[in-house]
This record gives C-alpha cells, sequence and structure tokens, in this order.
C-alpha cells in the first residue's frame, strides 16, 4: 500500500472533478466495436469470450466438455464383474456426476461474466459519448 505522502502526491497528480468532463474515452471502442459501422467486433474481447462459452457448451460444431466427460464414462462391460470393479465404477459415477454439475455452473457463471461484460461496454461507451457531446 502507498504511504499518507505517496497517497496524496498521487491525489495530487491526478485530480478529479466530477463537474467537469473531459474529451476522453473510458474504454478503446476500437477494440470492441468498428467506428465506421458502429457493429461488434470479432475479435473483441467479449466476443472472444462469447465464442469461448459457445466452444465449451459445443455450439461451434466441437464437442462440448459435457460430451467429452460422456466419452469417458466406464460401464460394467468395461470392468468387468468383481467387487473391486463394481466399487471403482461406483467412485467413477460420483465423480462424473460432479464433474457435469461442475461444467454446468461453470457455463451459467461463464454466461454472467459474459452478461456482465457486454453490459459494462455498452455502459461505458455510452457514458463517452455523453461525455463527449457524441
Amino acid at each position: 500500500p502507498a504511504t499518507p505522502q505517496e497517497h496524496a502526491d498521487l491525489l495530487a497528480a491526478n485530480r478529479v472533478d466530477p463537474g467537469i468532463a473531459k474529451d476522453e474515452l473510458f474504454i478503446e471502442l476500437g477494440a470492441y466495436e468498428d467506428p465506421a459501422s458502429g457493429k461488434t467486433l470479432p475479435t473483441s474481447p467479449v466476443e472472444q469470450l462469447r465464442h469461448d462459452l459457445e466452444r465449451l457448451q459445443g455450439a461451434t460444431g466441437e464437442p462440448s466438455l459435457q460430451v467429452h466427460l460422456t466419452f469417458t464414462e466406464l460401464t460394467e462391460r468395461d470392468l468387468g464383474g468383481w467387487q473391486a470393479a463394481a466399487d471403482f465404477k461406483h467412485t467413477t459415477d460420483q465423480v462424473h456426476l460432479t464433474l457435469k454439475e461442475t461444467i454446468e455452473r461453470v457455463s451459467i457463471v461463464y454466461a454472467s461474466v459474459l452478461q456482465a461484460l457486454d453490459e459494462t461496454v455498452k455502459t461505458a461507451k455510452n457514458a463517452d459519448q455523453a461525455a463527449t457531446g457524441a
């Protein structure tokens, strides 16, 4: 943490006056959208996150994490009929169930984060436009 003197120096060097709007952008809109058309760029951070989420969910033609997990499930035919195999299968079934639930939770959280980021970009864009009078 900064010392009290460093803190005071930082405040003095970076004076903030909420009553004065500056002609500055809070975000680099060029990284998020095409300035000429206003359309979202596929290379924007939000769109890259959206593509990652779709990939994890299998929407891009690649198998989803759920599908990959299903391929790893063991059956009694894989293990045989002896007791140790049955115990092992029971354990792996529990692990698969836990992993499936975790994947679902991760997808939900990922989608929520993506939505929050998308809304943050829109809010920053609106604030930038309001501050610059555009």
